[in-house]
């Protein structure tokens, strides 16, 4: 339900405008009697599984002490052994009262560290391994097939593709079809179902995660930036120069817009409601996020989406970063809807049916043009 409640608190500008307070009310209080339900149910449960313990305990007790007097009555024992008897069992049965009161908090426990054993195994694997140094600038997929994580079918057919320094992609397709799964595996953050990535000749997916980030840059379709300063974001949360963070940021286009804050590059991002720090808009965040992508000159440069909140001021200061790390020994693959990155592209990845497709940018464009009658003359030569 705080999760529910914490949602509702991001779009409240999207809830008031479109009349949704009170739908929405009702829906959280179900969610609230329902947890509250659970809970009652919980307690109830647990306390009389402390009452049952609780009375067999006090039975035993009471038996120890019948037992003990019956024996003194009959002079087989002394007064004294019923003391002793005493303590000692309430001694023994002490730990059977205490094991039911924090039960639920064993079973939360051994439920974490479950959870924690099969998301987190593969951590171990990489505590100890050398550091190699900056990869050559090529990225080569290899027969790879990919998913949500957990799924057990591909979207697309293999794939087998190739791309070399300096080589900048788009990657289109309908919404929905997998474009942001294609990105995030490719960065390492989602496994393949099978085949291989590799970069500068080395396995993406088998690389420490620690030594393999900072030559990723990674942008996602939907920035959320960690609580913390600007300067924190931008370089990831590592100890670094300042002048890598400024060279990022100029990169990005954001460095002007970073001055105007406040703070500068001290303000501290957050949610305003928690008191966490400044709100900043999508175009913003999504500047910011394009930063901390571009940080220390990174080999494979993947962005989803980069233009999307932008003003046309800001597209035109996408271009210009994407053609100056074009020069760089960087491989650029983006995922987007917009006509106007077309001229930057290398190359088109464009999602069909039958698996992905390499299309030139005028092979990219003419079919374009032939699969929207509805466009006019002078919207097609603008493509």
């Amino acid at each position: 339900t705080q999760d529910f409640i914490d949602d509702m608190a991001r779009q409240h500008s999207a809830i008031v405008s479109l009349g949704m307070s009170d739908p929405l009310y009702e829906r959280w209080l179900a969610r609230k009697n329902w947890v509250s339900r659970l809970t009652d149910l919980g307690a109830r449960r647990s306390g009389a599984l402390v009452s049952m313990t609780r009375s067999l305990r006090i039975s035993l007790q009471i038996s120890v002490l019948g037992l003990g007097a019956w024996l003194v009555l009959n002079q087989e024992s002394s007064a004294g052994a019923i003391i002793a008897a005493s303590i000692v069992l309430g001694r023994a049965l002490a730990p059977i009262d205490q094991l039911a009161a924090i039960w639920r908090q064993y079973i939360q426990a051994h439920r974490a560290w479950r959870y924690l054993r099969q998301h987190y195994k593969q951590s171990t694997d990489y505590e100890a391994y050398t550091p190699l140094p900056r990869p050559r600038p090529e990225l080569v997929i290899e027969t790879m097939c990919f998913g949500w994580p957990g799924a057990e079918q591909s979207l697309l057919p293999a794939i087998n593709s190739r791309f070399s320094q300096g080589h900048l992609s788009l990657v289109f397709g309908p919404t929905g079809c997998g474009k942001s799964t294609l990105l995030q595996t490719l960065s390492g953050a989602y496994k393949p179902l099978s085949g291989s990535v590799l970069l500068g000749s080395r396995n993406l997916h088998l690389w420490p995660e620690s030594d393999r980030g900072p030559y990723i840059g990674y942008l996602p379709q939907y920035v959320d930036l960690i609580p913390g300063t600007i300067i924190e974001n931008i370089s990831r949360f590592r100890q670094t120069s300042m002048d890598a963070v400024f060279q990022a940021a100029k990169a990005a286009g954001c460095h002007e817009l970073i001055l105007s804050l406040p703070d500068g590059y001290d303000t501290q991002i957050g949610h305003v409601k928690s008191g966490l720090g400044r709100g900043l808009s999508a175009g913003q965040a999504r500047l910011i996020g394009l930063a901390r992508a571009l940080f220390e000159n990174p080999v494979l440069i993947l962005l989803d989406e980069p233009s999307a909140n932008l003003d046309a001021s800001g597209v035109r200061t996408l271009k210009a970063s994407l053609k100056t790390l074009r020069s760089r020994d960087t491989v650029i693959l983006i995922a987007t809807h917009d006509l106007r990155m077309v001229d930057l592209a290398d190359s088109i990845l464009s999602f069909r049916q039958n698996g992905l497709t390499t299309l030139s940018p005028g092979e990219f464009l003419r079919n374009m043009g032939q699969h929207r009658p509805d466009l006019s003359q002078s919207e097609r030569v603008s493509l």
